[in-house]
């Protein structure tokens, strides 16, 4: 009998082995005949019963059908700007980040379906970007609207491989407010497109992350450059002494920074001072900005028809870093987008010209078929409304009306709920889920964060 991690193992082997299959035939069928035929290879070294067989095509059936649909797009009107990347894609030339990129994706269990959803989407986004080799100065601004946890990161990992495997040099990711924040979407991004962490590099070495498992000596060489780690945000005091950005910049170079005006500051200071060791006002080296939330903080809200001379300081710093360099693009990425569209396109004014209204670009973002949203459990009609539990006994230990110095207790039905979330994480490690996905619970009894914290 195998264990969990070999049957994982296995099915990690079994699915990129029958992609041409699946191309040419999904149905049932043929998905168990390739199954069986791999796993009855003569150099397969796994023995698995009839039961485990059953279990391994279930899982992959399961995998292979999750689908997502390939979105809308809304564009500008700026008739001088051409579609670059078709005529770049036609050359053939190599992606070696989207290839890991694709590859790390298809190891942590996304099925080919969506795998191919998110080339699409991200080549159509690329592709209204600014030619990273665009000979003049160019500036576009765009923006991608998807749902609450439906898959915004992958997507924009996706786009910032995409976009340093076709010239872009410098790749500016702003994660948010919170470091909590910053910290994980550098740990995705470690996983997908750096390979590596040196956040401990003089205690423990440069630790591998996901793509890294793909490195060798050859191409180690050529992955992106970090300016931030897992534990350290953008600081120029940290630079000294390390080489400065240069127009002959050969790999991409990566920040992932928090939104905060002390650090959009300090990075656009240490950009403006690499402008000018260089004896140049803007850089040469074409730069992605990606905004995380975009409607978080990154509007002009000093803006008003009064006073337009007015701007936010968040605002101020990502169009002045974004203004750093010759060739860019500033995408914000968000699940609630009425803010930035709301703001005024059509002002005669020339500093709110300047906004990031998303001018050129609006791409919508369909969510994969297993995706779980309010509108399936909360509506009357949705296939998970059952799901729901009435909750009647908080009363005594948490009122719905109440004050900041409420002194709480737990419910009998959230020990209850805790217990059973612990309970089928357990299940879930012992049957090897944890290895390829995570696991979390939520609990919001109150809009008050002293009694949160008391909780």
């Amino acid at each position: 009998m195998a264990t969990q991690s070999q049957i994982q193992e296995l099915i990690r082997q079994i699915r990129p082995n029958i992609q041409d299959i699946l191309n040419k035939d999904s149905s049932e069928s043929a998905v168990e005949l390739a199954i069986k035929h791999f796993i009855n290879a003569p150099w397969n070294d796994f023995s698995l019963s009839p039961e485990e067989i059953d279990n391994v095509i279930k899982e992959i059936k399961s995998l292979e059908g999750i689908t997502m649909d390939i979105g809308s797009m809304v564009t500008g009107e700026d008739e001088l700007f051409k579609e670059w990347l078709p005529t770049r894609k036609e050359k053939d030339d190599p992606t070696p980040y989207w290839d890991d990129y694709n590859r790390e994706l298809k190891r942590t269990g996304y099925s080919s379906s969506v795998l191919y959803s998110i080339d699409i989407a991200t080549d159509r986004i690329l592709s209204k970007c600014s030619d990273p080799l665009h000979p003049r100065r160019i500036k576009r601004q765009g923006m991608v609207v998807g749902s609450v946890q439906s898959g915004k990161t992958a997507n924009y990992i996706g786009l910032l491989t995409k976009a340093a495997d076709y010239g872009y040099k410098v790749i500016i990711v702003i994660a948010g407010i919170h470091e909590s924040l910053r910290e994980q979407t550098q740990f995705r991004i470690n996983e997908g497109f750096i390979g590596l962490d040196t956040s401990f590099i003089l205690t423990d070495g440069v630790q591998k992350r996901g793509v890294g498992k793909f490195l060798d000596q050859d191409n180690a060489e050529n992955r992106p450059q970090q300016f931030t780690s897992e534990k350290y945000d953008f600081n120029s005091n940290r630079l000294r002494g390390q080489q400065i950005i240069n127009n002959s910049q050969e790999k991409p170079v990566v920040f992932v920074i928090k939104k905060q005006k002390s650090i959009l500051e300090n990075l656009f200071t240490w950009l403006t001072s690499s402008a000018q060791t260089l004896g140049v006002e803007t850089l040469s080296l074409p730069a992605l900005v990606i905004d995380d939330e975009a409607d978080n903080a990154s509007i002009n809200i000093a803006y008003s028809k009064k006073d337009s001379s007015s701007i936010s300081t968040i605002n101020k710093y990502i169009r002045k870093i974004t203004n750093c360099f010759d060739v860019s693009t500033y995408i914000g990425y968000t699940a609630t987008p009425f803010a930035n569209i709301f703001i005024d396109p059509s002002s005669d004014d020339a500093v709110a010209k300047q906004d990031l209204f998303p001018k050129d670009f609006i791409v919508g973002l369909e969510p994969p078929s297993n995706y779980v949203s309010a509108q399936r459990i909360f509506l009357e009609e949705g296939d998970l409304s059952t799901s729901l539990t009435d909750i009647d006994d908080n009363e005594e230990y948490i009122p719905l009306k109440h004050k900041k110095d409420l002194d709480p207790s737990l419910p009998p039905s959230l020990l209850d709920a805790i217990n059973c979330y612990i309970i089928s994480d357990a299940i879930k490690n012992l049957r090897g889920v944890w290895e390829r996905r995570s696991s979390s619970m939520l609990v919001n009894v109150t809009y008050f964060k002293q009694v949160h914290a008391r909780l």
